[in-house]
C-alpha cells in the first residue's frame, strides 16, 4: 500500500481545529441581578400587605372612640336621606348597605369584612361566639338579597329593601358591644 500525497494540489492550506464551545461566563451577573429584583419583589410585597394592614388596625382603633353600631347607624341614615329607593337606585342603595354593614363587622368584629367573598365573611361570622344562630341566619339572608341585586341584577321592590333595612338595624342592635360604664 503506497501514499503518493496526503493533501490535493489546489488546497492552499488545512485550518486548525475549532476548540470546544464554553459557556458565556457573564451569566451570573445577570442570574444574580435577577434573584435581587425578585428578593426585592417580595421585600415590597411583604411591606405592602404589612402597611396595609396596620392601617386596618389603626383605622379600628381610631373608630372605636365611637361605637361601631353608632357608626354603622349614622351610615344607614345617610343612605336612607339620599332616597335611593325612590329616585330607583336599588342596585346602588343594596351597594352601600352591603358596604356598611361590612365595615360595621369590621369595627365591630375585627374581621376585614371588606376584603372578603360573602361565603368566606360568612364562615368567619360562624365562628364568632357572640352570634346566635338566628342573627347568623339574618346577615347571611341579608348579604345573600344584597349579592342577589348587585350581581344578578334582581330588582328588589321598595318594601323588601326597607325589610332589609330593618333587619339590618336589629342585626347591629342585638351584636352590639355593650360599653363599659
Amino acid at each position: 500500500f503506497k501514499v503518493n500525497k496526503t493533501k490535493p494540489n489546489n488546497i492552499v492550506d488545512l485550518r486548525p481545529i475549532k476548540p470546544p464551545l464554553t459557556p458565556d461566563a457573564n451569566w451570573l451577573p445577570k442570574v444574580l441581578v435577577i434573584l435581587l429584583l425578585i428578593l426585592a419583589s417580595i421585600i415590597s410585597i411583604f411591606f405592602y400587605k404589612f402597611k396595609q394592614d396596620q392601617a386596618i388596625l389603626e383605622s379600628i382603633e381610631t373608630r372605636q372612640k365611637q361605637p361601631a353600631h353608632e357608626i354603622a347607624h349614622q351610615h344607614l341614615n345617610n343612605v336612607e336621606r339620599k332616597k335611593l329607593i325612590q329616585q330607583g337606585k336599588i342596585k346602588m342603595y343594596h351597594t352601600e348597605v352591603s358596604d356598611i354593614i361590612r365595615c360595621y363587622i369590621t369595627n365591630r368584629f375585627g374581621i376585614t369584612a371588606s376584603e372578603l367573598t360573602t361565603k368566606d365573611l360568612l364562615h368567619k361570622l360562624s365562628n364568632q361566639e357572640e352570634i346566635n344562630s338566628e342573627q347568623f341566619q339574618t346577615i347571611g339572608n341579608f348579604f345573600n338579597n344584597c349579592d342577589l341585586v348587585k350581581f344578578a341584577k334582581n330588582q328588589s321592590n321598595e318594601t323588601e329593601s326597607r325589610t332589609r333595612m330593618t333587619e339590618i338595624r336589629e342585626f347591629i342592635e342585638n351584636t352590639k358591644q355593650n360599653q363599659p360604664n
